[in-house]
Formats: C-alpha cells, sequence, structure tokens
C-alpha cells in the first residue's frame, strides 16, 4: 500500500494541529451553552479551549505550541466574526427590510476588527498554557518503557 502524499503536503503540521484544536474545542464549548447561566460564544471556545488543546498535541508532536495556538485564535475569531454578522444582522433579516442603520454597520466593522486583533493573542497565550501543562504532566508522569 502506498501512504497517501495529501495529508503531507496539503497543510503544514501547525495548521492541522490548529484546525485538530478547533475540532476538540467545540464538543467541550457546545456543553459549556448547555450550563446555567453560561453565556459561552462558540468563537471564544476555539480562541480559549481550542488553542489549548493545539498546544497541548503540539508539545507532543514537536510543534510550537505557541503557532498552533495563534492560528487556532485566528479561526475562533473568524468563527466569532461571522457569529457578530449573523446576529448584528438579523433584526434586518428577519424584518425583510433591506436597510441596516449606519451605527450598526458601524458596529459591526469595529467590533470585527477588534475581535480579529485579539483572537491571536488569546491563542496565543493559552497555547503556550496548553504547551506548558502538557510538558508538565508528561515531566511528572514518565510514559512506561517498553519492552
Amino acid at each position: 500500500m502506498v501512504p497517501s502524499m495529501v495529508s503531507d503536503t496539503f497543510l503544514p503540521p501547525v495548521w492541522r494541529i490548529a484546525f485538530l484544536g478547533t475540532l476538540v474545542s467545540l464538543p467541550v464549548t457546545a456543553m459549556l451553552r448547555w450550563a446555567p447561566a453560561a453565556d459561552a460564544d462558540l468563537g471564544a471556545g476555539i480562541m480559549i479551549l481550542g488553542a489549548f488543546a493545539a498546544g497541548a498535541i503540539a508539545v507532543r508532536r514537536s510543534v510550537s505550541p505557541a503557532a498552533t495556538g495563534i492560528r487556532t485564535g485566528v479561526l475562533g475569531g473568524i468563527v466569532a466574526v461571522v457569529s457578530l454578522a449573523v446576529t448584528g444582522l438579523r433584526p434586518a433579516i428577519t424584518a425583510g427590510t433591506g436597510s441596516v442603520g449606519s451605527f450598526r454597520i458601524g458596529f459591526l466593522l469595529v467590533g470585527s476588527v477588534v475581535i480579529l486583533c485579539l483572537a491571536p493573542v488569546f491563542g496565543w497565550v493559552s497555547g503556550r498554557i496548553g504547551g506548558w501543562v502538557a510538558t508538565t504532566v508528561s515531566a511528572r508522569f514518565p510514559a512506561a518503557a517498553s519492552g
């Protein structure tokens, strides 16, 4: 059997781990939304929990946890901006009017810029923390020698 070259050349390892961290954070964020008085946002869950998981995975695969955290934060920021746009434009869409106020558009633009600027920072911090936790845990509980 010939191994597939697509998985190795399609995405760099940093991006693959970032997408993996994003996927890992989705069920956890969904469970947090069901908690009473919870206001967990999907984008924020990806930025924090996904980057944490990506950082932990990255350390185990000898990839920079900070780099994977930044990329996971960017993915979470994109999800957050799309969510903000959908919730911000929903009243105009459901009312059937084609007009959206200039204040609403300005708020959406400023909010999107702020989210996209802060998302990589949250991802970087969470990725570093996830990498540190994975390193600390693996140092305290070394793998059993096989043989």
